[in-house]
């Protein structure tokens, strides 16, 4: 399985935050593939465990408007129903204006995930 992210997601002054889940038990290799994948190609990277970010609410208060570029379920995608508007809501503070949030969920109909993306203040998505 091929746990890095593709370099033409990336500018150069990004910084970036990976929100992984310890739920999808991913493995050290695929960390560390995830990580040389993406320093490689940004100014800064920040890891962050979804479920931490699940059960304490300040979790990411300190990063607020510092991305421009938020990966979530990365190196693993996360499991389907994973991404709530909860989750969502916490990290739209996070991005600058005018930054991006990509998700990879196992998912099998895209309309829920797309109503909640849309009430969480995000305004453009895509497949």
């Amino acid at each position: 399985m091929d746990y890095t992210v593709p370099a033409h997601l990336f500018q150069q002054a990004d910084r970036v935050l990976v929100v992984w889940s310890s739920q999808n038990q991913p493995t050290t290799e695929a960390m560390n593939a995830l990580q040389e994948s993406v320093k490689n190609h940004v100014t800064e990277l920040h890891m962050e465990n979804l479920e931490r970010i699940s059960h304490e609410s300040s979790a990411l208060s300190a990063h607020e408007r510092h991305y421009s570029l938020i990966l979530c379920g990365w190196p693993v995608p996360l499991s389907s129903g994973t991404t709530s508007f909860e989750l969502l809501s916490s990290l739209a503070p996070c991005l600058k204006p005018g930054g991006r949030l990509i998700g990879r969920e196992n998912v099998s109909q895209c309309d829920n995930i797309k109503k909640m993306i849309q009430l969480s203040g995000f305004v453009e998505f895509s497949q």
